[in-house]
């Protein structure tokens, strides 16, 4: 595996494009004028699809349509856990395989999600926050209130101990080759954990480490990124709206639309594989850990099957450490068909990771595809998840954080969001306040 020392002046890693031509740095400058959440889907759309898209299925912002894999020469054997052996391993489910398990969508997104949006659009523009504004996800089981984080910088200290420890398994030793790629994963990281406002972090009240994610889009400009990091930006950006209106909607209510419950209606798992790779942003996280490590160029494809897989294989692992039924949303979930739908979201994954290999996706793509079965052992993020308690961080992990941001913040215990601390962590501080996490 040839991994080039820095992503500095490599050339592009995807060799498909959007609409926009600009910058990453460019797109996010004018994302940022957005002055609701629906603006700034609708402009982030039109950089992806251009102003004829018809935002139905066809839609490829929200939506995948796979193509038809072609077979070429392998560069890697198929893993242990395939479509033949998967039967033997009943701790991710029984049923094993079945062959010919659809990929389509059957569910349109959009008016659901413009109907969420809406709704949260409504209430910021009657009282500017929202109750679910900063608060904490981490808490398990899924039944338990949802507080005001009282000390956002804790979730923000771990949220880059997540990616180094998740740059560390796609990439080996090399996992901070890029700093912007080490810096667009943490970003990624923290929206599944807080609760956080879109356009909070598009105007920089939100930060961490005193960074904003203007911040990261520069950093790609500086080291070259171009359209990779055009489309790694729309990802992270849709990934935030997505985080945000799951949270808005999840509560039961007059108000609520059921987002994921439309999403899961049917024995078909492809609606909620695609909501839920969005969602994780894992397609822009492949980008950056294909450009840490100099890999390419490929097609979009082979990013979007490497991100679905990554996801399946982390919830694969989740379920097989009884770790997944504390999640709060699961892509398998419904009263009735639950058992049908978790047979069908394997075989997809079984599905598509054979496909990365047979195109002969590069090893570090089919790595990053079934690398959750790794990481969810391994992270603290999960071993928490698990506990329901945190895990203090290590002196080693402080040591790589200082490095890359800054001295760790120290933990704050003020429980009201309104003390400065947690005014200045939760995003609600202006750029000029020194208190950022």
């Amino acid at each position: 595996m040839l991994i080039e020392s820095s992503s500095n002046g490599i050339g592009p890693v995807c060799l498909d494009s959007v609409h926009y031509a600009g910058s990453a740095l460019a797109a996010f400058e004018e994302l940022a004028k957005s002055t609701t959440i629906e603006e700034l889907l609708r402009s982030a759309h039109l950089m992806w699809c251009g102003p004829t898209c018809p935002e139905d299925t066809s839609c490829d912002f929200l939506h995948y349509s796979r193509p038809t894999v072609s077979s070429r020469e392998p560069r890697l054997p198929q893993f242990g856990y395939n479509k033949d052996t998967s039967h033997l391993f009943a701790a991710v489910g029984d049923g094993g395989y079945v062959p010919g398990t659809a990929t389509i969508h059957e569910v349109n997104a959009w008016p659901i999600l413009l109907k969420v949006i809406a709704r949260a659009d409504a209430g910021h523009q009657r009282n500017g926050r929202l109750d679910c504004d900063y608060s904490d996800w981490t808490t398990k089981p899924h039944d338990a209130p949802r507080l005001q984080n009282p000390d956002p910088a804790v979730s923000a200290t771990r949220s880059y101990r997540d990616a180094l420890q998740w740059m560390a398994a796609w990439c080996g030793e090399h996992y901070k080759a890029s700093p912007a790629a080490l810096h667009y994963v943490a970003w990624a990281a923290i929206p599944d954990d807080l609760c956080i406002p879109p356009l909070d972090v598009m105007r920089g009240t939100f930060r961490m480490f005193g960074r904003s994610l203007h911040s990261t889009a520069a950093d790609m400009e500086a080291e070259g990124w171009g359209n990779d990091g055009v489309l790694a930006m729309l990802g992270v950006v849709l990934q935030y709206i997505y985080q945000y209106v799951e949270k808005v909607d999840f509560r039961p209510g007059p108000d609520q639309v059921g987002l994921h419950t439309q999403l899961n209606n049917t024995a078909g798992v492809w609606d909620s594989i695609m909501y839920h790779t969005r969602g994780h942003d894992a397609f822009g996280c492949a980008i950056a850990v294909a450009r840490n490590c100099g890999v390419g160029p490929h097609h979009s494809d082979a990013f979007v099957d490497a991100a679905i897989n990554c996801g399946m294989s982390m919830n694969l692992a989740k379920m097989a450490l009884d770790v997944y039924r504390k999640d709060d949303i699961q892509p398998t979930a419904h009263p009735t068909l639950r058992e049908e739908r978790q047979i069908a979201y394997r075989s997809v994954y079984l599905d598509i990771i054979d496909d990365q290999v047979r195109r002969g996706d590069h090893e570090v793509l089919v790595n990053f595809g079934r690398s959750g079965l790794a990481f969810v052992q391994l992270m603290e993020r999960y071993r928490e998840r698990r506990s329901g308690r945190r895990i203090p961080i290590t002196p080693q992990i402080s040591a790589e954080l200082n490095q890359l941001c800054g001295p760790v913040p120290a933990p704050h215990h003020q429980s009201s969001p309104s003390s400065p601390a947690c005014r200045s962590a939760s995003g609600l501080s202006t750029q000029t306040e020194s208190g950022h996490v």
